[in-house]
């Protein structure tokens, strides 16, 4: 673990010494709390190894892998992408990821940056550029909970409409909380209710909670199989048994990877995005405003099947007018031009797209129908030299002279009398 988390379990430790040995301080309940601090440190210590030598051993075992198909699928699947990384900061697990972004480069893909953070020799046109590292950016953390043992996830205090989203509450859509004053205003029965509420399946709260329970659910399995619990395993058959355990924690690392990278994927949407679009905009972006999730073939990589976030850059009234059996029925409809933003994954890179959508909707209680959505290139901005925020003397603005006494005053000006 780094530094700050080593003094934490050290701190902790004298801690549980001291309440459980000195006559003086002798305090159960606060050796209960040290000891429960010191096993969620090394429960998280425990989980971090395990992903970080599944990495390690399909670096190390690449030549073979590739020979080998059914050897490269098992290895490279259960191994942490390269653009993710993992840290241990007093008993919780910081998930940080190193962020690209679609410019629209040669064949529609993003440009990517070395793995080490170096510089990128070659852009996507062949031309040298001198591009600075982009740091990782932590995205949530994974805390163990000190009531029950289990991995829960706590995010940014900025990420509000991602803390929403991620504990499915109305709040985080508009269309959720219409369609919730609908069903209760209307006479219906309780069966309608439930079909209502099932409604609810497509919108984006359900697919954010299911990613994030599913990844707790995937990290205390592993935590399981390799932390202080040791997972139940009985060495029955020496020969065996090893083999098993080691499959067993391999299938586990492998679910807590795509549980991950996943999880990462939605909170770079509703999570950075949205608090980056919201100071540079001015406006808050909305969930479940682009209608459903982006086919593949609308960018050039598939992006995960959760709705994209949206903010409305314009709206107006139309009229659909249909005729049917010499009937003419109008309806009006909202159309609305919004700017939509979503990520894809894969062992490559997680990327940001934006797409210019647009959709018409005739109620507000019905999920938006898309009908237009293009890409949006985003182009690199880059990164001054000397570090984000230090000022460039030849970029400051020169401060006005005061004017003092007579001598500085132009010679058309009568001096002040004295």
């Amino acid at each position: 673990g780094t530094g700050h988390s080593t003094e934490h379990l050290q701190r902790n430790v004298r801690k549980l010494l001291e309440h459980a040995s000195d006559p003086f301080r002798l305090s159960a309940s606060d050796a209960l709390l040290a000891a429960a601090v010191i096993c969620a440190e090394r429960r998280c210590a425990a989980v971090v190894a395990a992903l970080v030598r599944a990495k390690k051993d399909a670096e190390a075992t690449a030549e073979r892998a590739k020979a080998d198909a059914n050897s490269e699928g098992r290895m490279f699947a259960n191994a942490l992408p390269s653009w993710m990384s993992l840290t241990v900061e007093c008993g919780t697990i910081s998930v940080a990821a190193r962020i690209s972004y679609d410019n629209g480069g040669a064949g529609g893909a993003p440009k990517q940056e070395e793995e080490d953070g170096g510089e990128n020799p070659e852009g996507a046109n062949g031309t040298a550029q001198n591009r600075s590292p982009r740091p990782p950016v932590v995205l949530f953390r994974l805390a163990v909970d000190s009531r029950t043992g289990r991995f829960v996830t706590s995010f940014p205090r900025r990420s509000s409409l991602l803390c929403r989203l991620a504990c499915n509450d109305p709040a985080s859509s508009e269309l959720r909380s219409l369609r919730a004053a609908v069903v209760e205003a209307s006479d219906v029965s309780s069966s309608k209710r439930r079909s209502a509420a099932a409604s609810g399946r497509d919108l984006t709260g359900r697919a954010v909670r299911d990613a994030f329970e599913g990844l707790n659910r995937s990290a205390d399995a592993l935590g399981r199989k390799v932390g202080l619990e040791g997972g139940g395993w009985h060495d029955a058959d020496p020969r065996l048994s090893a083999r098993l355990r080691e499959s067993g924690v391999e299938a586990a690392c492998g679910d807590v990877r795509e549980a991950m990278a996943t999880c990462a994927g939605c909170a770079v949407a509703y999570g950075l995005a949205a608090t980056a679009l919201g100071v540079c905009g001015g406006t808050e972006p909305a969930a479940d405003m682009c209608g459903g999730p982006i086919e593949a073939s609308a960018s050039s990589k598939p992006l995960l099947r959760v709705p994209p976030l949206g903010v409305v850059m314009g709206q107006r009234m139309t009229e659909r007018t249909e005729v049917n059996y010499d009937e003419r029925k109008t309806t009006n409809l909202l159309e609305r031009n919004l700017l939509a933003v979503g990520s894809s994954v894969d062992s490559s890179a997680l990327t940001v797209h934006c797409f210019e959508v647009t959709t018409h909707v005739e109620s507000p209680s019905l999920v938006p129908t898309r009908i237009h959505c293009k890409p949006v290139p985003l182009p690199h901005a880059e990164m001054p030299s000397s570090g984000c925020g230090t000022p460039d003397d030849s970029a400051r603005p020169s401060k006005r002279p005061r004017i003092d006494d007579a001598a500085a005053l132009p010679p058309s000006v009568d001096p002040p009398p004295p």
